[in-house]
């Protein structure tokens, strides 16, 4: 279903009629068009067990943990400096070259 969603949108798979399993339906609208349906079987899907998604559950936490600390390291370093334009009277392509880092006391 999440598949029929992601193309041709919720309204589309709301107005099918799953109860009308082997007819075909009215025609159904999307983005697309018009669209001649027919439901030749409806399975009611399940969730997995934890364990079936445990190996995914977990990268997905340490790849999350990374980007925390990444961006924890990215901020601490970016509070140590600050930046000091050596001219006033350039435009900004001139000042982008005369930029200068300093270390922040």
């Amino acid at each position: 279903m999440q598949e029929v969603v992601r193309l041709l949108g919720s309204d589309f798979l709301n107005k099918v009629d799953i109860s009308k399993v082997g007819s075909w339906q009215v025609p159904v609208a999307s983005g697309f068009g018009l669209h001649l349906v027919r439901l030749d079987a409806y399975i009611a899907g399940e969730l997995p067990a934890f364990a079936v998604l445990r190996d995914n559950v977990l990268r997905d936490w340490f790849v999350e943990k990374g980007e925390q600390s990444n961006d924890a390291f990215y901020e601490n370093l970016r509070k140590r400096y600050r930046v000091r334009i050596e001219s006033s009277d350039l435009n900004a392509t001139e000042a982008a070259d005369g930029l200068m880092l300093e270390m922040a006391p």
